[in-house]
């Protein structure tokens, strides 16, 4: 809604500035009434304005629930690895004593 309220005061200042372009010209034809056709420019130029700030704003609203659903995800991923991390640690100190042996008999074998 906040972007609909800017829009609409946006697009009443474009109808008003529109108005008076009309008015200053030196083309001005004398049997229009002005006040009514200055009503008509800035209330059209409100209501476009109003209608475009809405349609930015459901745009706007849609996307930010599509980056919340991510953000789950990526906290329920988080809050796994977190949960993992010492399983993998133990995992990784139980394999290193296997490794360093392993690596000791093949320097063995590739120095004799």
């Amino acid at each position: 809604m906040r972007k609909m309220l800017k829009f609409a005061v946006l697009g009443a200042m474009v109808g008003a500035g529109i108005v008076v372009a009309k008015t200053t010209s030196e083309v001005s034809d004398p049997a229009v009434d002005e006040e009514s056709t200055a009503v008509k420019a800035v209330g059209g130029g409100a209501a476009l304005g109003a209608l475009l700030g809405l349609l930015l704003d459901r745009r706007s609203h849609r996307r930010a629930k599509h980056v919340a659903k991510g953000a789950k995800v990526a906290a329920t991923v988080a809050s796994v690895a977190k949960a993992t991390k010492p399983h993998l640690e133990r995992a990784a100190e139980a394999t290193r004593g296997a490794a360093l042996t392993a690596t000791e008999a093949a320097r063995a074998k590739l120095a004799a």
